[in-house]
């Protein structure tokens, strides 16, 4: 339930970050994603949010991870050839050091798209 209330709340915190810049930002939920932010009919950015009463770690090999993952590629397929939106993943664990999700943050000093890409397809060879 804590992890439904959570995303619920997120909703807001997204939608309220949004409107103040466009007013015409609107959001969906349990649709393509947890949250679908879109602007006017087209999803712009798809969220997943994951709830954890208790600290902990989300990393490389994370259920979390893959289970956002496998949404995206569901959430595309269904898109098809319309624009790709920003995929996130929202948690209240802390991502581990050193794995490929810390290369994915959001700051563009530590951002490194082709560091991460590289770990995901070596851990997908190693599956």
């Amino acid at each position: 339930m804590l992890g439904y209330l959570y995303q619920c709340e997120w909703a807001l915190v997204e939608l309220a970050q949004r409107w103040f810049k466009d007013a015409e930002a609107t959001l969906r939920m349990e649709m393509l994603d947890d949250i679908d932010l879109l602007h006017g009919s087209v999803p712009v950015e798809l969220v997943q949010s994951k709830h954890h009463g208790g600290q902990g770690e989300i990393g490389s090999t994370s259920a979390d991870l893959w289970r956002s993952i496998n949404s995206w590629c569901d959430a595309l397929e269904i898109l098809g050839d319309a624009p790709l939106p920003l995929l996130r993943l929202v948690t209240t664990q802390q991502v581990s050091a050193g794995s490929l999700l810390e290369k994915l943050r959001a700051d563009p000093q530590t951002r490194d798209v082709a560091a991460a890409l590289a770990a995901l397809e070596e851990l997908v060879v190693l599956c």
